[in-house]
């Protein structure tokens, strides 16, 4: 069985305090995900931001998302994992 999976990734503009610098960071959603947040009536970029605060970063700007959709195979991924006890 194949699925496709929508995603969104936003490359931000953050402010890591640890190193003390400015940096651009992938963050990568999925469409579901933000239609959830959209529910809750939060922002895309308002889910960047807890995102970023998460990872101890400052969002400074949340940029364009780059669109791609992604086919997995269900039943090919099952067999990678054969022989994981996990």
């Amino acid at each position: 069985m194949k699925i496709e999976i929508h995603l969104l990734r936003f490359y931000v503009r953050v402010w890591d305090p640890a190193a003390e610098t400015n940096r651009e960071e992938p963050i990568t959603l999925t469409k579901d995900q933000l239609r959830a947040a959209g529910l809750l009536e939060a922002s895309s970029k308002e889910v960047l931001t807890r995102i970023c605060k998460r990872r101890g970063l400052q969002l400074l700007d949340a940029g364009t998302a780059e669109r791609r959709t992604v086919t997995l195979d269900l039943d090919e991924l099952w067999s990678c994992g054969e022989g994981d006890t996990h």
